[in-house]
């Protein structure tokens, strides 16, 4: 049994598997479908992990013959250090376009540094999660705390 303190503005309790890869959207008033530009991916590390990021136009019957995209993003956390990385996306579809990332790192401490393509960049720590822009960049690190 575990207890866990739910607070009052909350609707309830989630819980995350570790090694969980999270795409989501920023919060929108419509469900129109299309390619979304901008992916925040939600990550929280253990060991190895990847999920395969399935994308087609959202509105017809395409996908059937092969109008699909996948894209596989990876996170390996050993040693005190994750690693992400993102593969090219493999496929075509109607309306399929760029992509940029927002990538936010479950983390019970601050970490040390983190780089994107090896080089650092500026990162924020709020407590619970570490929060960087990776842009359209494919792979980064973080040394944990």
């Amino acid at each position: 049994t575990m207890k866990v303190d739910i607070p009052a503005n909350r609707g309830g309790s989630l819980f995350v598997r570790g090694g969980a890869i999270i795409p989501t959207d920023e919060p929108k008033q419509h469900t129109t479908p299309g390619d979304t530009k901008h992916i925040i991916l939600e990550m929280y590390p253990s060991g190895a992990s990847y999920y395969d990021f399935y994308e087609d136009d959202g509105e017809t019957l395409e996908y059937k013959d092969g109008k699909r995209a996948l894209t596989r993003i990876s996170m390996v956390e050993a040693d005190g250090v994750c690693d992400i990385g993102i593969t090219e996306r493999e496929g075509d579809f109607k309306g399929i376009g760029e992509r940029v990332y927002t990538v936010r790192v479950f983390a019970e401490k601050a970490p040390k540094s983190v780089s994107v393509v090896g080089a650092p960049v500026e990162f924020e720590y709020d407590g619970q999660y570490v929060t960087f822009e990776l842009g359209d960049a494919k792979e980064a690190s973080i040394v944990l705390g």
